[in-house]
């Protein structure tokens, strides 16, 4: 991993030190800030984007079990870096057809024809992924990050994935212009 192991570092300045100190933790740290950035604001952005069609809201949730679960399966037989680079390439592909698509979404008024079906089922796909990628976010943060700040790095992932979180309702109201802004800037 990334500056050696346990306790060979001298000091325990923490992860600001540490970062300040290696160019190579410096980086992973940001690269998995970012991803976590990435994971909250896509996956409370779908899913606040779909929260008024409650089929597809339910689809969605129940579709996540048993994706998790192949998910993890596909750790074990791909490796991380694999399975989570095809769960956030399919995730932004579906943002980008989702834009392109239109129809659907909440104050569309689309629901009913087959184009709302279509973008339904392309969001939920988008969805499900970047969930999947939320929760291999975790394994793959903690295996890259260094024993002696894996906790600390983890919570400062986790306050990154918290602005995303925040910030993704905010991306929707340039949706009420042009429904198609949301899934583009995502995707």
């Amino acid at each position: 991993g990334v500056g050696g192991g346990g306790g060979a570092r001298g000091g325990g300045g923490g992860l600001a030190a540490l970062m300040w100190e290696e160019p190579a933790l410096r980086r992973v740290v940001l690269v998995l800030c970012l991803h976590w950035f990435v994971y909250s604001a896509l996956f409370f952005g779908l899913s606040l984007r779909e929260a008024s069609d409650i089929v597809t809201a339910l689809w969605s949730a129940a579709l996540q079990i048993p994706t998790l679960l192949l998910t993890n399966c596909a750790f074990e037989v791909l490796g991380r870096r694999s399975t989570m680079s095809a769960l956030l390439l399919v995730a932004a592909a579906a943002c980008a057809a989702t834009a392109v698509v239109g129809g659907g979404g909440a104050g569309s008024g689309g629901g009913g024809g087959g184009e709302g079906s279509l973008h339904a089922a392309i969001s939920t796909l988008g969805t499900v992924c970047v969930s999947c990628a939320f929760a291999g976010g975790y394994v793959l943060s903690a295996e890259v990050l260094p024993t002696d700040v894996r906790a600390t790095g983890l919570a400062l992932c986790s306050q990154v994935a918290r602005i995303g979180g925040f910030l993704s309702p905010l991306l929707l109201l340039a949706g009420d212009r042009s429904p198609h802004v949301p899934y583009a800037v995502w995707g």
